[in-house]
């Protein structure tokens, strides 16, 4: 347990039998950004009691507040979203559900962050109380901070504890982003029987199965949808025998290349068996190595799926086209989801002496990446969600001309919990039950307005409709082509 959780017990029990007659109280303001702890003695006894009242009280306010009063921010205090002002009137008259959203904020190399999601969480609680929630309840979201790096042992199950130990009970867990984590708090959460909004949580399953973690739903991207996706793409053009590159050196495409095995493996046990996999280290990569790779490939396969950054995969391309890989007998397959640095650049142009190889071997490179559909709503969303996390948050948004879906996925988290809490009590089922609410939303729709219609499959997870990208060679950019078709709806 964090050292948080210690001083709660340890304060606990200094409260009953250090102080004895001395009783005082602790209240953690929930309209302030910050946790404020009050103290009311009621009666003095000695001198030296109250000096211990006062070393106390100080040694709290050290481990609550002084950490919400850092830039960093700190990982061991809640910080509640703001409530919309309207709605504060009613609060002694209404049911408080409480999201507890554990998250990872300050990441780098990965496609999630706290910071980034803050302004679009705080609409959305605004939406959802003054339009979504049914009457007698109200919704707030607590933010956790557990740290920028994406583990199974980032202690987010003790972070849970501690926010159990000061008698905040979490009605719904949102997050975290990091698959392992996402492991981690489902079992903690199975035992309590709490729902989990995985967000995006996308490498959930890399331990086990994913159909083992019962009380978790995904709003956002997965690994095993990126599966989907290239099943479909497969059979449309009968593709049997494809191998696999995965680089190994960044968690994101470690994560992404095991879970597409994994899912693969699970839905097509035939092609499975006859797909080749092979996994380098990009830091490491050199021509040798590449030659050797590509070898590897042209004997089994004429469709190469690469699990690797885009600076990565032009790289291998080059090589591939002094190999005479790149004429048309062999199609390549890279991953940009959505604009995104976490991806790289899928362009063939750069300030070396290879543009043009690279550009040549472009025209075998198809890329998988989302069909966002963006509308007026979701343009206005993203302006507005720049605009706030700067004048809210003191927070820039990386690219703020380029729309993060994954931004609009935290958004669309607390508005499915809301819509649950609205469909599961009409049906008679309550939606603080973890298994019957990640049961429920399989095969659930629900109305987003940043979004539109958002719909799950039976696993319980967001159903993406994924296009692949070619380069045209007029404007030398990758845009839509003739297989959109071939991979809309998976689920």
């Amino acid at each position: 347990m964090h050292l948080s959780g210690i001083m709660y017990f340890w304060m606990s029990a200094a409260r009953k039998s250090i102080l004895g007659g001395i009783s005082f109280r602790l209240d953690v303001c929930a309209y302030s950004a910050v946790p404020v702890v009050f103290f009311a003695p009621e009666f003095v006894m000695t001198i030296s009691a109250g000096m211990i009242v006062y070393v106390s009280w100080t040694f709290l306010c050290i481990i609550y507040i002084m950490p919400g009063l850092m830039a960093a921010g700190g990982n061991d205090h809640p910080v509640v979203a703001p409530i919309p002002r309207p709605q504060r009137q009613a609060m002694a008259r209404t049911k408080m559900l409480t999201a507890c959203m554990l998250m990872e904020a300050d990441t780098v190399g990965v496609i999630y962050d706290y910071n980034r999601a803050r302004a679009g969480v705080a609409m959305a609680v605004e939406y959802v109380n003054d339009y979504v929630m049914i009457d007698g309840y109200y919704l707030r979201v607590l933010f956790r901070d557990i740290g920028p790096e994406c583990s199974g042992k980032t202690h987010i199950v003790g972070h849970a504890m501690d926010l159990m130990q000061q008698s905040i009970r979490c009605d719904v867990y949102i997050g975290p982003g990091c698959g392992l984590a996402a492991e981690s708090l489902n079992d903690y959460a199975e035992f309590y029987d709490i729902p989990i909004i995985g967000c995006p949580s996308a490498g959930l399953g890399y331990s086990a199965p994913a159909s083992v973690y019962t009380v978790t739903a995904r709003i956002s991207i997965t690994y095993s949808t990126i599966a989907d996706a290239l099943l479909r793409f497969f059979k449309h053009f009968n593709y049997t025998t494809p191998f696999f590159l995965e680089d190994t050196s960044l968690t994101l495409f470690q994560q992404m290349g095991t879970l597409v095995k994994t899912t693969i493996r699970q839905r097509d046990t035939s092609l499975y068996y006859a797909s080749k996999w092979e996994t380098f280290q990009s830091d490491g990569l050199t021509l040798e190595s590449i030659h050797r790779l590509m070898d590897n490939a042209s004997d089994v396969s004429r469709v190469i799926v690469l699990f690797a950054a885009a600076d990565v995969v032009r790289k291998i391309l080059i090589v591939a086209d002094t190999m005479g890989m790149t004429g048309g007998d062999y199609v390549y397959v890279g991953i940009e989801l959505y604009n995104s640095n976490v991806w790289g650049v899928f362009d063939w142009k750069r300030n070396d002496s290879h543009s043009k190889e690279a550009k040549e071997a472009f025209r075998s490179l198809l890329v998988l990446s989302i069909d966002m559909g963006v509308t007026d709503e979701t343009v206005n969303f993203w302006r507005r969600a720049v605009e706030e996390s700067q004048k809210k948050y003191n927070y820039t948004m990386e690219n703020p001309g380029k729309i993060d879906p994954v931004v609009t996925h935290f958004y669309d988290a607390i508005v499915l919990y809301a819509n649950m809490v609205k469909s599961m009590t009409r049906k008679g089922q309550s939606f603080l039950n973890g298994v019957e609410f990640a049961s429920f939303v399989g095969g659930y729709t629900f109305f987003s307005p940043v979004n539109g219609n958002v719909s799950f499959n039976n696993d319980s997870d967001r159903v993406f409709n994924f296009k692949m990208l070619s380069l045209n060679t007029d404007t030398g950019k990758f845009d839509v082509r003739e297989h959109k078709h071939v991979l809309s709806c998976v689920s």
